[in-house]
């Protein structure tokens, strides 16, 4: 039958009619694809053809070698067709208690008794001597009324035709969610074309106007050459005119004129001539005449192997999309490539909005990750691990996880690049060394405190020179803008500064010194050094007269308790890491409080006697977390951005700290007597 509105269901009428001629089925045809329609009408559609399409679905069909009586009957229809007419027969009721003589249908065995009875055993219709005689009720057979049989089979019988109503609603929903579909896709495949169209136009415009560049570049160039050639070319018409001009009269004078007309002429034809070959004339070409196209044939391989853009025709499909991690080493950027397919594993498109990416750390902390797109679909998810150790790393796309997600990635420790020294009194060898600083030339200046000296290495660790302290007591150092070396020795309360080369220029002490330690050199050559046992940090001036002191003792902001080491930035802020307080101050220029950060612990971000404290040239800074043996690395504001852990070559009571230019901080592990250097950015 051909598929109809649910609600035309309800009406049998429609059901019994033809779709061509709109009348009720005569001798009704059923088509492979299910519609039905009257021999007759059906034969005058075909037309005698050996295909058509269904006046219905317009699906095409082969015609029968018999011709349309090859298509099956639909014997349902006649059935109902038939039923139809039984019910319209008004006719009078014959015997048993009234029934209708629609339900009077003769018993098959007893010809004047009426079926009144249905046994379910033998699916035999009964009449009442049936079930006297032949089906008695038994173990063989089970006799039933008949309307009661009947009554349960139509309504078994409405509940599957309002189920195939239902199907057929659902169909219909279906059919059109389907043709809107279509008309999608039709959309769709405009819309793409008219883009790959605007691209290549934009693209061949480009190249149109790379091509109308070098043609006028061309013709720059002939021009101007053609402009010198051509002025040359004027010139020697001249110079030429002018020599047959007086050759011609020279000529004359020696042919026609007398010994007396000649003599007074000479001079002029002579300073003439004499003018003419004293003049200095181009006969060279001024300019060459190449003008050839160097054409780059590799753009040609180029354009050929580009990547213009690619037809996306599935949804992504997180299931086949992918996840890319290379090696990842703890302070590092690491780069993950998500690559977002379709379900037939084809590269294609999504937004920012629809993928999140979520990493934990081995403590079960978030790490913040950053999102970044690419030209070719894919996407780089920006990382910088904090910590080593088993990371978790769960990609989805529009809520649902990619393939193999969650991702386990083990973060490598960040070791030493460079190590130099061990524990000896020889050059190059250290006793217990305690502070270290860099130089503008790079060097690495180092406080071999118990070895009363300062040595100083390249960058790759080659011992350069050494001069002494004076004192086995010498423990912070820094460098001055002009290349001085600051050392502080706390046994006397002294300040020394050396020249680079070891000359001792200048030592002084203050009064309200009890145990300096650390010591930075601001910009503008003044000297900030911390003192533990004061639990004071005072700044001097390069003549060693006290400028002003900056806390006291106390576990408030702006106090300390045995602050050991001092640093400064580019503000000339001041940075202080105390190591009883497990924590880090800031300080601006005149000593005032700005901010803190860390407190006991063994977590990220927090400290167990901080030591060395550096600032690099990103305002970054880097604090040596001495008894957790590791250096942490923190933004200006406190936040914590990685951890050197160095697992594989531990740091045992490192002390110093030094930033360079170049993303590398020198630690000096003091009991270990050596000197590591770390990249770390």
């Amino acid at each position: 039958m051909a598929l109809a509105k649910a609600e035309d269901l309800h009406d049998p009428e429609h059901i019994l009619t033809c779709a061509i001629c709109r009348g009720r089925f005569l001798k009704p045809k059923e088509l492979p694809c299910l519609h039905t329609f009257c021999r007759d009408c059906l034969e005058q559609h075909v037309g005698g053809k050996n295909t058509f399409s269904c006046p219905s679905c317009h699906r095409v069909t082969d015609v029968p070698g018999t011709g349309v009586d090859g298509f099956l009957n639909n014997r349902h229809i006649n059935s109902l067709i038939e039923t139809k007419k039984r019910e319209r027969r008004q006719e009078t009721c014959q015997v048993l208690e009234g029934v209708k003589l629609r339900d009077a249908t003769p018993c098959p065995t007893h010809k004047d008794q009426v079926v009144t009875a249905y046994c379910n055993t033998c699916e035999a219709l009964l009449c009442l001597r049936c079930t006297q005689f032949d089906h008695r009720p038994g173990p063989d057979h089970d006799p039933c009324e008949l309307t009661k049989i009947a009554e349960r089979h139509r309504s078994s019988l409405r509940e599957l035709m309002n189920n195939v109503r239902d199907l057929t609603s659902e169909t219909i929903r279906a059919n059109d969610k389907v043709k809107s579909q279509q008309e999608a896709l039709i959309l769709g495949k405009e819309r793409a074309e008219e883009d790959i169209k605007d691209f290549f136009d934009e693209l061949t415009a480009l190249l149109e106007e790379k091509k109308t560049d070098l043609l006028h570049e061309v013709r720059r160039v002939s021009a101007d050459k053609m402009a010198t050639l051509t002025q040359q070319s004027r010139e020697l018409d001249d110079f030429l005119a002018n020599m047959e001009s007086e050759v011609k009269f020279c000529e004359q004078a020696l042919a026609h004129a007398s010994d007396a007309e000649l003599v007074p002429l000479q001079k002029q034809i002579q300073r003439n001539l004499t003018q003419i070959l004293s003049r200095k004339v181009g006969f060279n070409p001024p300019t060459n005449t190449l003008i050839v196209y160097r054409a780059d044939k590799t753009c040609l391989q180029t354009l050929q192997d580009l990547e213009v853009g690619y037809i996306q025709s599935a949804p992504c499909s997180p299931s086949h999309s992918t996840l890319s991690i290379q090696e990842v080493t703890e302070g590092f950027l690491t780069t993950i490539q998500l690559q977002p397919r379709d379900e037939h594993g084809q590269k294609c498109h999504i937004d920012n909005e629809n993928i999140e990416v979520e990493i934990k750390e081995p403590s079960g902390s978030i790490q913040e990750a950053n999102i970044e797109t690419n030209s070719d679909g894919t996407w780089d998810v920006k990382w910088k691990p904090r910590v080593s150790g088993e990371h978790c790393v769960v990609a989805c796309i529009n809520g649902y996880p990619i393939r193999d997600s969650p991702y386990v990635t083990n973060v490598k420790s960040n070791n030493p690049v460079l190590q130099f020294g061990k524990k000896g009194a020889r050059i190059g060898r250290f006793k217990e060394p305690i502070g270290i600083a860099v130089d503008k030339l790079g060097q690495v200046v180092v406080a071999d405190s118990t070895n009363a000296r300062i040595q100083i290495f390249d960058p790759h660790g080659k011992f350069l020179r050494a001069f002494p302290t004076l004192s086995s007591h010498a423990t912070g150092v820094g460098v001055s803008p002009l290349g001085d070396i600051v050392v502080v020795e706390w046994e006397q309360n002294t300040v020394m500064i050396f020249s680079a080369e070891g000359k001792l220029l200048q030592r002084f002490r203050c009064e309200h010194f009890r145990q300096p330690y650390g010591v930075a050199v601001r910009q503008d050559g003044w000297i900030v050094v911390a003192d533990a046992k004061a639990h004071r940090v005072f700044v001097l001036a390069p003549d060693g007269t006290l400028v002003r002191t900056v806390g006291e003792r106390g576990t408030g902001d702006g106090q300390f308790e045995q602050p050991y080491f001092v640093a400064t930035n580019q503000n000339d802020d001041i940075i202080v890491a105390e190591m009883s307080n497990h924590r880090v101050q800031v300080f601006d220029f005149f000593g005032n409080f700005k901010r803190k950060f860390g407190s006991y612990g063994h977590k990220l971000g927090q400290f167990s006697c901080p030591a060395g404290v550096a600032v690099d040239r990103d305002g970054q800074i880097i604090v040596v977390d001495t008894d957790n043996h590791r250096v942490q690395v923190f933004r200006d504001d406190g936040k914590v951005l990685s951890v050197i852990s160095s697992a594989e070559r531990r740091l045992n009571i490192p002390h110093g700290v030094a930033a360079t230019d170049d993303g590398h901080v020198f630690v000096a592990d003091t009991y270990n007597h050596c000197v590591k250097k770390y990249q770390y950015m």
